[in-house]
């Protein structure tokens, strides 16, 4: 039973987690970039900022708004990155922020993780905001995979108004583990494989 539930535990940890993830490389490495429908962003890239309120580091840098004024319609970017994932439960943590910019702002941003376009979770509204004030807040999402594959996930920025006068949006630390993760019926065969030659080799032996 031990050895089963090893190999069972390295099928679940072969998942491989978000490629630059804290954007250590000092670039959008692993990372696409995107616009939402009418949306704009004058600020793309990475640069250095405390995104955790603990000191600074490198950090995804967005300025979001709408290309044309339409009211009460959000629109925005985003990061996205795919991955594989195995049939299962799994979380997504990581750390936004948004900096003021040169006045007061009733839209500090709105942020919400996307799963293949779907919302997963409650969107973060980080609301009216002060001129040069910084608001930080850490996000944790719990989704279902129900089939393996190839997942795609957004990190999606928006705001009602243009971006004039706009603040900054960062994200930073963004990372995904697995709550549950049921195997595949190859690593199942696998395993089984496994304990049958585990089983013949003790049998040999003791036949000695």
């Amino acid at each position: 039973m031990k050895i089963l539930a090893l190999l069972l535990s390295l099928s679940a940890s072969a998942m491989a987690g978000f490629v630059n993830g804290d954007f250590s490389t000092g670039d959008l490495t692993g990372w696409s970039q995107y616009l939402t429908a009418n949306g704009v962003n004058t600020l793309g890239g990475v640069t250095s900022f405390d995104t955790t309120g603990s000191g600074a580091s490198l950090a995804a840098r967005l300025r979001v708004g709408q290309s044309v004024f339409s009211a009460g319609n959000p629109a925005g970017a985003g990061i996205r990155q795919s991955l594989n994932l195995l049939p299962g439960t799994y979380t997504i943590t990581g750390d936004i922020a948004s900096l003021g910019g040169t006045a007061d702002n009733f839209a500090g941003g709105l942020f919400q993780l996307l799963v293949n376009g779907s919302p997963v979770g409650t969107a973060f509204d980080f609301g009216f905001i002060v001129e040069d004030d910084t608001e930080r807040v850490s996000f944790s999402e719990t989704f279902n995979v129900p089939v393996g594959g190839v997942y795609q996930f957004d990190f999606q920025f928006t705001r009602p108004y243009l971006a004039s006068n706009t603040p900054t949006n960062f994200i930073d630390n963004i990372e995904i583990s697995s709550v549950s993760v049921v195997p595949e019926p190859a690593s199942l065969a696998l395993a089984g494989l496994g304990i049958t030659a585990i089983v013949a080799a003790r049998r040999r032996r003791a036949g000695r």
